[in-house]
């Protein structure tokens, strides 16, 4: 009987199975995560007693005096290193997020993005939140099509669909904010694997939208950032949130899901309410020529950006876009424009190509249509519930990416 022969290490053929192949493979996959990419990523470098100072100090008003400058200084960079250090556990809660998309052969946007200072700042001072604590210094979002489609995601994170913990969620479909937002909040506790260690137990918030939450999302930021307003904070024009408000209910009820408190549940007074807020605040012309006037600049350090750096200045009616390949160079840029740039609004944001930027982001680009096609459909009379209005966002600002 003819034995059969064993492989050799050395032999041809053992290179060629399987069993190696994807050892190999994996081999290299793991030495890419625990070398290159880990190391990329921004790391808190202080101590637990700098970042309750650093913390402190954003919670109140900033002393101007010159002796205390350098303090100042050094609990700012000490903050924007805390934030930073965030971006790595962000990197992988999104790379989760759109494998749970996938898993279930659905289409779905997703992005990442550290949280503004000037947002930090406002969080702190109006709560007992101390910086160390705060759950949403980075979070990540997820764009989908359709109400159920979002709700298929969102029962993933409850049923093994992630390696980290979650530790807080929040349905704002089934209880809508009184300002009209909707959409499914996750905090998440990030699982650090050994050669990780230094990012363990940060926390990670994701929201998970449908396109026509988004839409509504969008529009109130934009309409804040122009009129250099917190409307999704509440604050601001009492006609305007309660326009929002009313057309949080109209998309609420195209998605058959609760309207938004302190709005009329019958249709017909709802939408009488918006047509005279619509001309009395000219609404539908605002939003319509949001976009007209701005000027865009793009420019690219890399060939393979993943990393944007979006700054709107509202003086200027400019929008500059900036790309990025390594996290660092990017958080670096971040925190710089933050603060030497009072008067821009600036957000770094982690997407997996340029082309996805304006869809994931587009109250940075004042871009409203979705919104606005709504709107004008009521205020004109013309309400045409249920059907959706579809648009291919303009692009022609990423002609040159790459080149």
């Amino acid at each position: 009987m003819k034995r059969k022969p064993k492989y050799s290490l050395f032999a041809g053929d053992f290179f060629r199975t399987p069993h190696f192949v994807k050892s190999l493979l994996n081999s290299f996959k793991d030495s890419k995560e625990r070398g290159e990419v880990v190391a990329n990523y921004p790391i808190y470098e202080f101590s637990t007693g700098d970042l309750k100072r650093a913390g402190k100090m954003l919670a109140q008003d900033i002393p101007y005096d010159a002796d205390e400058l350098v303090e100042v200084i050094r609990l700012f960079k000490i903050s924007y290193n805390w934030r930073n250090s965030h971006a790595y556990p962000m990197h992988r809660v999104r790379h989760e997020l759109m494998g749970n998309i996938r898993k279930n052969k659905k289409v779905g946007i997703t992005s990442a993005r550290m949280k503004r200072m000037k947002s930090i700042r406002r969080k702190l001072s109006g709560s007992t939140t101390k910086l160390h604590q705060m759950q949403d210094l980075c979070g990540c979002r997820a764009i989908m099509s359709t109400l159920d489609e979002m709700k298929v995601l969102v029962a993933m994170y409850y049923n093994g669909g992630t390696a980290h913990s979650v530790q807080w969620s929040k349905d704002y479909v089934e209880a809508p904010k009184t300002s009209g937002y909707r959409g499914h909040h996750l905090i998440i506790e990030f699982q650090a694997k050994p050669h990780e260690v230094q990012y363990d137990k940060r926390r990670v918030e994701i929201q998970i939208r449908t396109k026509l939450q988004h839409a509504w999302s969008t529009a109130i930021e934009a309409v804040g950032m122009v009129r250099k307003e917190e409307l999704k904070s509440g604050e601001g024009c009492p006609r305007w949130l309660r326009l929002f408000a009313l057309m949080s209910s109209e998309f609420a009820e195209e998605e058959n899901c609760p309207i938004v408190p302190d709005t009329p549940t019958e249709a017909r007074l709802r939408r009488a309410e918006l047509i005279a807020l619509g001309k009395e605040l000219d609404a539908v012309k605002f939003l319509e020529t949001l976009n007209q006037a701005v000027k865009y600049t793009e420019s690219y350090v890399g060939k393979h950006s993943n990393y944007f750096l979006i700054q709107y200045d509202s003086v200027n009616k400019d929008i500059r876009v900036r790309g990025y390949s390594r996290v660092g160079s990017a958080a670096d840029a971040y925190s710089g424009e933050e603060s030497t740039r009072s008067g821009v609004n600036s957000v770094l944001v982690e997407v997996d190509k340029a082309e996805n930027l304006r869809e994931a982001y587009p109250n940075y680009f004042l871009d409203v249509q979705m919104f606005t096609d709504r709107l004008k459909d009521i205020v004109f009379s013309n309400v045409q519930t249920g059907q959706n209005v579809k648009r291919s966002f303009d692009l022609s600002w990423l002609k040159h990416f790459n080149k």
